[in-house]
């Protein structure tokens, strides 16, 4: 959907317009479309669902595997304590958070449910689940942190570890939950696994920059882990067909 100008009144419209609601000028004849039937609304709806379900697998994925490499960067860089800080900090991830993520998933397919063909509401509804889950999984990894038995030499790199896990990794539940809805489940897929692998690039390459240009400790790769979800939230909102509606409106209006 594009928006172009009326060539008789000269106002914005968009280019699927029939006719100009400025002008009452006809644009396009009235083209033959298949009505919404119920069968393709369960479809897309059932495509949603199993897009957020594949969503929750593949965060717990990715959580895994950034964590080995956080592992051995920590021990690289900074040694051996440094190195058993991040496996604390995400055996406090799994006690608190993987309850905060599950919750996070089911709410992401009702959301799915309710909204159904409403991309735009849909696509509000997963930022404003995003960013709350961002919240409160940050508070529970922290709290944690300071109630876990980690060593006292290694308590403050595993808490600058917090946002890390705590913060990052609903934020790429949301990432990859919003990228499922109004999709296929094929291309749903197919845009959650470059979701995954852009964000594991990013985190290990931003994390590597951190620790060896700005000598940056564990919170190096936590800000690399942080700044990794960022991008892929922006890819997912920046594809998003809702997000896509919500501009063309205000450009309209």
């Amino acid at each position: 959907m594009a928006v172009i100008k009326c060539p008789i009144c000269g106002k914005q419209i968009t280019d699927r317009m029939e006719k100009c609601p400025h002008c009452n000028a006809v644009l396009i004849e009235k083209k033959h479309e298949e009505p919404i039937t119920k069968e393709v609304i369960k479809s897309s709806a059932k495509d949603s669902i199993l897009g957020v379900v594949v969503a929750l697998v593949l965060t717990l994925v990715v959580e895994k595997v950034w964590s080995i490499i956080a592992c051995i960067q920590a021990e690289k860089f900074m040694g051996m304590v440094a190195a058993e800080a991040v496996s604390y900090a995400e055996r406090a991830f799994y006690s608190k958070n993987f309850a905060v993520l599950i919750v996070g998933a089911v709410l992401f397919c009702v959301l799915s449910i309710l909204f159904k063909q409403k991309s735009a509401t849909q696509f509000i509804g997963g930022i404003i689940l995003t960013v709350l889950f961002c919240v409160i999984g940050f508070v529970m990894q922290s709290s944690a942190i300071m109630n876990s038995n980690v060593p006292a030499d290694g308590l403050d790199w595993a808490r600058s570890l917090s946002f890390g896990f705590g913060f990052a990794f609903p934020m790429v539940l949301g990432s990859l939950s919003i990228s499922s809805y109004e999709r296929t489940l094929k291309k749903s897929l197919l845009m959650q696994a470059l979701l995954g692998v852009v964000f594991i690039v990013a985190s290990v390459l931003i994390g590597i920059l951190m620790l060896v240009v700005f000598g940056m400790g564990t919170g190096g790769l936590a800000l690399g882990n942080l700044a990794a979800a960022i991008i892929i939230l922006i890819l997912a909102v920046l594809t998003n067909k809702g997000f896509q509606q919500v501009i063309t409106s205000n450009k309209i209006s």
